[in-house]
């Protein structure tokens, strides 16, 4: 186990932590955060933070076990102790937090490894929709790993978390964090102590929105997006304002068939759709009609098995661009706006008596790609109980489809809506309503699952990323916190050409992050991507090679962290020779034939597909006869390389890396 500040520092930094989001809603007695709940689990071998609210200047105890602490609440009520580290232990005990003649208990304590799982979509995507969902709740029956699962909430204020600490279960583990729940479940089996897993994602968001402005204000590279938001928030009721009148005027023309909203005619079971065009789901509407901006309905009857019938059911229709809004028998179940959010509708037991089911779903889209984006595995209808054994009904394929309003150039189409103070991506939002309450909780450290947000902003990320990792540690007083990143995973269409994508220059930012900041790893799933879907299902690799680097790097376990890592380059003429870390007993070729996805470049920085061995243990030889003078290598260097193999000698890939700091498509991208 790595070496743990001493209980005193860790107090003396803890009592300069604000206190003021300790508890939001001070209503006097004896509170305490969120975080607080029965079934938590307290971080092993460090000190343990206990904070909360109580009447100013009255006495606070506060016990576990054989450890106890007393304190006297300030004169605004704050208060805060540290207990002495513990060892795991898988006995369940009693916090109890005294003050006065009012006592919380908490019960069914566990001491054992504690981690925050972060970031965007990718990170909130639920273990429901990854790979084998059925068969791994079914399984995931883990009582002794406990789920806090943050309810996603921007705010402009100090406020606190909403959540709870829960066991394990098939009851709630579907609904929780894939790569969290993959990620502590490895630990877990490897390091057989208790593991709790606290869930802070919002999907679609940005890293400045997880920083404290008072970090970004201090750097060039980020003051920028503080500037921006600045100079947009002073205009912002007046823009709001001119665009509600612009909205509703546009909705008038939009939404002549969606009156009445909760039953449109053409949402009815009885609906005559038989003279609507064939369609096939998933699809983008626009590589069959480029032109085609406005609304279109979908409608499909499904057949529905003897063991769904009367049952409370679950709707996926994974991602749709940009809104939708779905019946079902004739009745409104869902409506969302941005195509990053994932449609999981709920379907009343009293819908679902009937042998066939209607399902009508109205898509609009402004501008751009419109319809469905998911997979064929994303669409789907099946029991509430998820890993229960109920069948599940595929909804790809056939549909009939209609065009309801095909949008013309002077139709009055209002810009984006203004982003305003309370939004999820201003900076510091989700910091202060997801973050900051949290701190200061013990924990062992973070993982990071984010980027796609800020990819048209990849050179500034360099800078962002790291700052945002220290504010974290400042905000826990953890100057050595172990950090993980996940790696941008393959996306998009192959490319047969060498390319300069924002994409890889995000990447390389992370790979970056991982080599330059102490305490830091970086988890590559250049292999484990879908060039359709940003978010690719197989959510057991990331969370498996998380766990890899943090039993290497944080539990200091015989295990290969992670694939080979970019090191130096040397060149003699027409040949470049790279050198990697982390290649275990050597550098591998998965699969047949000559290693790819490495590219070369003479001195007149144009790249071209080149030839690749690996030369010794540790070194791959690089050239083409297109390049007289080698100057620089990339590897991977693409949104999504076509067959990035190479490996280490565990069958791990090798990081996408360049070799030249060459200017990039992002360098003067610094707002959003």
């Amino acid at each position: 186990m790595k070496k743990t500040q001493s209980f005193v520092a860790v107090l003396a930094g803890l009592i300069l932590h604000t206190l003021a989001i300790a508890v939001a809603a001070y209503g006097g007695g004896l509170e305490m955060p969120a975080i607080f709940t029965d079934h938590m689990v307290l971080q092993q071998e460090k000190p343990v933070s206990v904070w909360g609210k109580a009447d100013p200047d009255t006495q606070v105890t506060v016990s576990f076990g054989e450890r106890s602490a007393q304190t006297k609440a300030g004169g605004d009520g704050s208060w805060m102790v540290a207990l002495k580290s513990m060892k795991a232990s898988f006995e369940p005990r009693q916090l109890m937090v005294s003050s006065g003649d009012q006592t919380l208990i908490f019960d069914d304590v566990l001491v054992g490894e504690v981690w925050l799982c972060s970031g965007q979509s990718n990170m909130q995507w639920d273990l429901a929709r990854c790979d084998d969902a059925e068969m791994e709740i079914a399984l995931a029956d883990w009582p002794n790993i406990r789920l806090f699962y943050v309810q996603r909430i921007a705010s402009d204020v100090p406020t606190d978390v909403v959540g709870q600490w829960e066991r394990c279960s098939p009851d709630n583990a579907g609904a929780f964090s894939g790569v969290a729940y993959f990620f502590g479940r490895d630990l877990y089996q490897r390091l057989n102590v208790p593991i709790g897993l606290v869930h802070s994602s919002w999907g679609g968001t940005r890293a400045e929105a997880w920083t404290r402005c008072s970090v970004m204000a201090e750097n060039p590279m980020t003051k920028p997006i503080l500037d921006k938001w600045e100079s947009d928030l002073a205009t912002y009721d007046q823009r709001h304002e001119e665009w509600q009148q612009q909205n509703a005027a546009y909705m008038d023309i939009v939404e002549s068939d969606l009156k009445p909203a909760e039953a449109p005619p053409l949402a009815a079971v009885a609906f005559d759709d038989s003279a609507w065009a064939d369609a096939t789901l998933p699809g983008n509407w626009e590589k069959t009609d480029p032109d085609l901006d406005g609304v279109v309905w979908y409608r499909k009857m499904v057949e529905l098995p003897e063991a769904l019938r009367g049952k409370e059911l679950q709707l996926n229709l994974g991602m749709i661009n940009d809104q939708d809004w779905t019946f079902v028998q004739g009745l409104a179940v869902g409506h969302l706006n941005g195509r990053s959010s994932l449609r999981l509708y709920t379907i009343p037991a009293e819908q679902t008596v009937g042998p066939t089911l209607t399902i009508a779903v109205r898509v609009f889209d402004a501008g751009a790609d419109g319809g469905f984006e998911s997979e064929e595995s994303e669409l789907w209808l099946g029991a509430m109980e998820a890993g229960a054994g109920e069948e599940t009904v595929s909804l790809a394929g056939a549909w009939k489809m209609h065009v309801a309003y095909r949008k013309s150039p002077s139709d009055p189409v209002p810009s984006a809506e203004p982003l305003g103070p309370k939004d999820r991506h201003r900076p510091e939002n989700l910091s202060r309503g997801m973050i900051q309450p949290l701190a200061p909780y013990a924990l062992r450290g973070a993982i990071w699952y984010q980027g796609e947000s800020n990819a048209s902003r990849a050179a500034q990320y360099r800078v962002l990323l790291p700052m945002m990792i220290k504010d974290w540690r400042d905000q826990w007083n953890d100057k050595d916190m172990p950090f993980g990143i996940v790696q941008l995973a393959n996306y998009y269409d192959v490319t047969t050409e060498p390319t300069d994508p924002p994409w890889a220059h995000l990447r390389d930012a992370q790979l970056f992050t991982a080599k330059t900041v102490p305490h830091t790893g970086l988890a590559v799933i250049i292999d484990a991507g879908m060039a359709k879907n940003i978010h690719p299902t197989d959510k057991f690799t990331v969370g498996h090679r998380l766990a890899r680097w943090a039993l290497h790097d944080v539990y200091d376990m015989d295990v290969l962290r992670g694939g080979p890592v970019y090191e130096k380059m040397q060149t003699k003429a027409d040949k470049a020779r790279v050198r990697f870390t982390d290649v275990g007993e050597g550098l591998a070729v998965r699969g047949d034939g000559p290693l790819h996805e490495f590219t070369i470049a003479g001195e007149d920085r144009v790249w071209h597909h080149a030839e690749a061995e690996i030369v010794g243990k540790d070194m791959v030889e690089v050239w083409s006869p297109q390049v007289s003078k080698a100057v620089a290598v990339r590897y991977g260097w693409s949104n999504n390389p076509a067959d990035p193999n190479l490996v280490n000698s565990e069958n791990l890939p090798a990081s996408p890396f360049r070799s030249d700091d060459w200017p990039g498509p992002t360098d003067d991208a610094l707002e959003p």
